[in-house]
């Protein structure tokens, strides 16, 4: 911020800054993309900013000089990918159930689950699926009596519930108490057609902000990772499990659309195949990019683009967390539930001698001194009762600094020994010696031998 917000008007950045506070998940992951692309592009090339989530104004994001014959305008679009989870579909009948569930037994909607299928007799190959279940479900006398026996029978934990053109779907009910409207759907995540609400809304958005540039600046779209890495990361082969891949998607929009480039841009967890033994735990974070153009641009320029826009984008630092997982943690402190935190892991390491260190992390430490950090996240809590086990005093503490792109770091305590804390039998049995002990008792009754031995010699008289 301290670094692009110079440049931006104040309307704008007082604007990108609401949104980043935003309690709504999208708006601010939205935000957090803009704000990371537009400050690599600005710290790499001359970059214009124009931004402005409301879009009013027909201008891009950016406008990038990057030495070509003309300069580049981008629009800086993240994706959620929550139209494919169903959720403008599902998320009104869920919350309609858990009311009625509230009115007909109080409290129990915060213990149910809903699990939605598909339609019987739709084909997995007809497009497009639809999930199970209609808006106005809880207006359906038959559904409110099936689902008022399910709540007051307590040797029901949960009901597979198949009313014809009003819901089917699976209810479950849970011993914990949820912080967030629990409903999942049967139907894939994934989009199912390469024409979908998210590409046609990417098609005219580009079309309106882009479009007026067409002939003065070569046009590029770069969609962010929000939640789903169909869009994000495209060539993820986890992007290609639906009926289309993100790839197909991409070069849709681009045949569709003004736009001579879109870039991809997200995180991916690669596998470290350097060791032995090669397994989901040696896994490490990096950028995740790709590149789509149109056929009739220029080979060379589209490389020009491509190497010099990679090597801005090189410089993001990689999200700690997957953004679904960021998404998913806001909802949940949003509906009164306490998000977990995410610490550097801890550490006890001894040196030669008494020394030892204790490495915590300082976001862990600060909370368990202001009372924020919960009792039963006793990990941290450990390593600093470990201090006063070991009966040792603080030598020195210093904190150890992993930069910008890490939201935690660490504070190393050294201890050495504290004699003040230890008995003197103790500190006795920590003394060496240099005395060896005979064996027996001739020790009691020394041999006349052994005094002369001990007695020193009279030098020899010396003669002139």
């Amino acid at each position: 911020m301290r670094e692009v917000f110079p440049s931006m008007r104040k309307t704008e950045r007082e604007e990108l800054a609401n949104r980043l506070d935003k309690a709504i998940a999208n708006k601010a992951i939205e935000a957090v993309w803009e704000l990371a692309i537009l400050w690599a592009l600005s710290k790499t090339w001359r970059t214009n900013m124009y931004l402005s989530a409301s879009h009013t104004a027909v201008k891009p994001d950016a406008e990038v000089y990057i030495g070509l014959d003309k300069p580049i305008a981008i629009e800086i679009k993240t994706v959620s990918g929550d139209p494919f989870e169903f959720r403008n579909d599902l998320e009104k009948a869920s919350n309609a159930i858990f009311s009625l569930s509230n009115r007909i037994k109080p409290g129990s909607g915060d213990y149910i689950s809903i699990r939605y299928f598909e339609w019987r007799g739709v084909s997995n190959s007809v497009k497009p699926r639809i999930p199970s279940v209609t808006d106005n479900v809880e207006n359906n006398q038959e559904f409110k009596n099936i689902l008022s026996n399910f709540l007051f029978d307590d040797t029901k934990r949960e009901m597979l519930i198949n009313i014809p053109n009003i819901i089917y779907a699976r209810l479950n009910k849970t011993s914990v108490k949820s912080v967030a409207p629990h409903y999942t759907c049967q139907i894939p995540n994934l989009p199912q057609s390469v024409k979908n609400n998210v590409s046609t809304k990417l098609i005219n958005d580009v079309k309106k902000q882009l479009g007026p540039f067409r002939d003065t600046h070569y046009l590029g779209l770069v969609v962010c990772d929000g939640g789903n890495e169909t869009f994000s990361n495209p060539n993820s082969p986890s992007a290609s499990y639906g009926f289309v891949s993100g790839a197909a998607i991409m070069n849709y929009i681009i045949r569709n659309s003004p736009v001579d480039f879109i870039v991809c841009v997200g995180r991916r967890d690669d596998l470290d195949e350097t060791g032995v033994v090669v397994s989901a735990q040696n896994k490490f974070k990096t950028l995740a990019f790709a590149m789509f153009y149109n056929p009739q641009m220029s080979a060379c320029v589209a490389e020009a683009i491509r190497s010099k826009l990679r090597c801005a984008l090189d410089t993001l630092p990689i999200p700690l967390l997957h953004p679904y997982q960021s998404k998913a943690l806001q909802i949940q402190e949003a509906f009164g539930g306490s998000a977990r935190r995410y610490y550097h892991n801890g550490s006890i390491s001894w040196q030669k001698g008494e020394s030892m260190k204790v490495r915590i992390s300082s976001r862990a430490l600060l909370e368990i001194l202001t009372g924020e950090m919960p009792v039963e996240q006793s990990e941290h809590l450990n390593l600093l009762k470990d201090i006063r086990s070991q009966r040792k005093h603080i030598a020195a503490i210093k904190l150890e600094d992993f930069g910008d792109d890490r939201d935690d770091d660490l504070v190393v305590i050294e201890l050495s020994d504290d004699a003040t804390s230890k008995t003197f039998a103790e500190i006795e049995r920590g003394i060496p010696t240099d005395l060896s002990e005979p064996k027996g008792h001739a020790h009691l009754a020394p041999s006349s031998k052994n005094l002369q031995s001990s007695v020193p010699k009279r030098p020899k008289k010396t003669e002139f």
